[in-house]
């Protein structure tokens, strides 16, 4: 059977990328996206053009009755969502002195509650069927921090523990879980990062080289259609850290 996919945050880079590797792999795809409507339908867009069935959809994945809305019309178009990409992210750059409580709260709430809430909604689905796969996408910032970027790296540190615990409560119910760190992406996000920095972190990976987006969007594809792990996070940056 045809499996059917959604992506949030899936209107440009990485999440873009992902959903056009789902398609490849021969998935049905639900484009999420926030504001950008017009770049969503580009990439649905380009799904459709190479024989693949895709569909765009609005919703604020910060908001639980949004993101419930958005799986119930997956599940009403397609009949089943067998995997959530959790990608929506957005990233507030500030000291801990200027940070202020509405960026915090941005922060968390579309990086964070906004895969929970997404994960919540789609397990609604899976756990009957018992089958199903949620990624999380994550970040080397959530396992070393990132000066300037408490709340993001807050999110996605988060996001690890979520993982952790939701394969551990889903896995009875068939479904696998897990978390993704992609390494830093030239992508729409990263595009204040300058060229100091992107040098600095050339020299930090063992590659000498930036993450590329394309790539891991097949290395996701992948995971999703696999079928004995979970509980994980892969990594796929090329810079080496310690856990503690």
């Amino acid at each position: 059977m045809e499996r059917t996919a959604l992506v949030t945050g899936a209107s440009r880079g990485l999440g873009a990328a992902v959903a056009r590797a789902l398609a490849a792999a021969g998935a049905r795809v639900a484009v999420n996206y926030r504001a950008r409507r017009d770049s969503a339908e580009r990439v649905a867009d380009d799904i459709r053009r190479t024989g693949g069935e895709a569909v765009c959809l609005g919703a604020d994945v910060a908001g639980a009755g949004e993101a419930e809305a958005m799986v119930a019309e997956v599940v009403s178009r397609w009949g089943r969502l067998d995997i959530l990409v959790n990608n929506a992210g957005i990233f507030r750059e500030a000291l801990l002195a200027r940070l202020s409580e509405e960026d915090w709260d941005a922060v968390i709430a579309v990086n964070l509650t906004g895969a929970f809430n997404c994960a919540r909604a789609a397990a609604r689905s899976m756990v009957p069927r018992r089958s199903g796969h949620i990624i999380n996408i994550s970040s080397i910032l959530g396992v070393r921090g990132a000066r300037g970027g408490a709340a993001y790296a807050a999110a996605k540190a988060g996001l690890i523990g979520l993982t952790k615990s939701l394969a551990r409560e889903l896995g009875p119910s068939g479904i696998m879980v897990n978390a993704v760190i992609p390494g830093f992406l030239p992508t729409g996000m990263t595009g204040s990062v300058g060229e100091a920095e992107r040098e600095e972190i050339r020299r930090e990976s063992v590659l000498g080289r930036l993450g590329d987006a394309e790539a891991a969007a097949r290395f996701i594809a992948h995971l999703a259609g696999m079928r004995t792990v979970s509980g994980q996070l892969f990594n796929l940056d090329g810079r080496i850290f310690r856990w503690a």
